[in-house]
């Protein structure tokens, strides 16, 4: 029986937002400004009460900070900010993943935050496979759109294709948020990680696992 270890990033392997932690990053080192820096934590409060979609977050946050940017420009900070998330990895989920990855089960990590930004951390954890939500990149290497944004439902569809692609075989999924619900159902093994409220609350419901 092959078996899978499927993990959300942010709130689960990390204790937090990868994304908005590096627009902090940049505010800090004066790619953005101040004004930049508080409109990207309000819509994300927004988000965090429920106002606001995770599509509309993104959007809203691409297409005032980001758009046109280089990314080169981004990959240069990225350099000091990958150790900077490294120090917020939360010991008891990423030690599900270490031991996943020493029994030789597939790794997976489905993020919705931007897989450039993601990637060089996550290459440093061992043979996983990642996929995170994408942006476009004009020829001149700036970026220019949303290409995708992997939410909740996005995961439980990529959860769903490696279980029909595999004839027999066992997914553990993990996650913090109740807007991951449909990935946590999609697997054989839910785990939910220093779950919200609401995913606290069905996770005790259904008997699924607590870290």
């Amino acid at each position: 029986m092959k078996r899978f270890s499927v993990f959300d990033l942010d709130g689960t392997l990390l204790t937090c937002n990868s994304s908005i932690s590096f627009c902090h990053f940049l505010y800090k080192r004066n790619v953005l400004s101040l004004s930049q820096l508080s409109y990207c934590f309000f819509r994300y409060l927004l988000f965090k009460r429920g106002f606001l979609s995770l599509h509309q977050l993104h959007r809203d946050i691409f297409f005032r900070l980001f758009v046109g940017v280089s990314v080169d420009l981004l990959n240069k900070h990225l350099v000091d900010f990958i150790p900077y998330l490294q120090k917020r990895v939360y010991k008891p989920a990423f030690k599900q993943l270490q031991e996943a990855l020493a029994k030789g089960f597939s790794v997976s990590i489905f993020s919705s935050s931007p897989q450039f930004l993601i990637a060089p951390l996550v290459e440093k954890w061992g043979p996983i496979s990642l996929t995170g939500s994408a942006y476009t990149i004009d020829k001149s290497g700036k970026l220019c759109d949303i290409a995708e944004i992997i939410d909740g439902e996005g995961k439980a569809l990529r959860l769903k294709e490696i279980i029909a692609n595999s004839q027999e075989c066992e997914v553990a999924a993990f996650s913090d948020s109740i807007l991951d619900l449909p990935f946590l159902q999609s697997a054989h093994r839910p785990v939910a990680v220093r779950p919200d409220k609401k995913l606290h609350k069905q996770a005790l419901k259904k008997g699924w696992e607590i870290l």
